[in-house]
């Protein structure tokens, strides 16, 4: 299992939400011992700065601690920025930057909950 972490990327309280519902079932509900294959990972909110420097995070991701790390390639980072201009009414001004700045479609840091 793949989401947010406590911090929900940027503070967004679906994202939060989702960590606090995983968390929940798995930690009280649903508790799986590691052994048994079943993992969850979250995926690292970083500081404002270094959530909009692209891929100049690649390399403080890779040096810093963490359970998981993607880096996409620029053929990724694409299709990504494609699929989002596919959802025009959540497309707004402020996206227009993330496309351009944000390491999330270059670079991703997970942590094992």
């Amino acid at each position: 299992v793949v989401t947010f972490d406590a911090g929900g990327v940027s503070g967004h309280a679906n994202h939060i939400s989702l960590y606090t519902a995983v968390r929940y079932n798995v930690c009280k509900l649903l508790w799986v011992p590691p052994w048994a294959g079943c993992r969850v990972l979250v995926l690292e909110s970083v500081n404002l700065c270094r959530k909009y420097i692209s891929f100049l995070d690649v390399l403080i991701s890779y040096l810093l601690p963490r359970d998981a790390l993607f880096i996409l390639t620029e053929e990724e980072t694409e299709q990504a920025k494609r699929a989002m201009r596919c959802h025009r009414s959540q497309l707004l001004w402020f996206r227009q930057l993330y496309l351009l700045f944000s390491r999330y479609l270059v670079v991703n840091s997970l942590h094992l909950l």
